[in-house]
């Protein structure tokens, strides 16, 4: 499986030569060795085709990258100064936003989430704000691991209900056999 990687200048610079060469975007690809929904995705977001601008394009791609929903800490200095402070003392963002609470019951802008936080810290480009930052999170994990469902954990196979289980578990001698009641408890064979 291939990771995906966004387009970079130089790849975009490519897509403006090929377009003003008349190739299709299938060509495009081809020669950029992308795939062909990535480069029609791009020109089409960032088009028309005719007046395709790699500049522009990645000015506005980084922009739209940068943006998220909650800009406090982007905009709001003080704010950002405390939860930076709070997190050089290795409070966790879910600590921090909860001091901010403490502190500023009233003040809507002086309060933020802790998702907001951690998106604030994985959202800033590689540099050594973002190094210094994600040292000061407690896994000093340079990127943000979702939790897993359950549906791919083992389950217990060739496994048989207490009630059908061999008559010698019910003198209990050996250790394992300790189940209190008759119900139906499931146990690995």
């Amino acid at each position: 499986m291939v990771k995906y990687q966004r387009l970079t200048l130089l790849e975009r610079v490519r897509i403006e030569k090929y377009i003003k060469n008349g190739l299709s975007k299938s060509e495009i690809a081809e020669k950029i060795g992308r795939n062909k929904s990535t480069i029609s995705r791009e020109i089409n977001r960032w088009g028309p085709k005719s007046d395709y601008n790699c500049a522009l394009a990645d000015f506005w791609a980084i922009e739209e990258r940068t943006q998220y929903k909650n800009k406090k800490l982007r905009d709001n200095s003080q704010l950002r100064k405390i939860v930076i402070k709070l997190l050089e003392k290795r409070w966790s963002p879910e600590q921090v936003s909860n001091e901010l609470r403490k502190l500023y019951p009233n003040n809507f802008q002086m309060n933020i989430s802790y998702e907001s936080i951690y998106t604030y810290i994985y959202i800033l480009a590689r540099g050594e704000l973002r190094k210094e930052l994600t040292s000061y999170l407690r896994q000093g994990k340079s990127k943000r691991y979702q939790k897993r469902s359950n549906k791919n954990r083992s389950r217990i196979t060739d496994s048989i209900c207490i009630d059908q289980r061999d008559p010698s578990v019910e003198d209990r001698v050996i250790a394992g056999h300790w189940e209190r009641s008759k119900k139906c408890y499931w146990y690995n064979r």
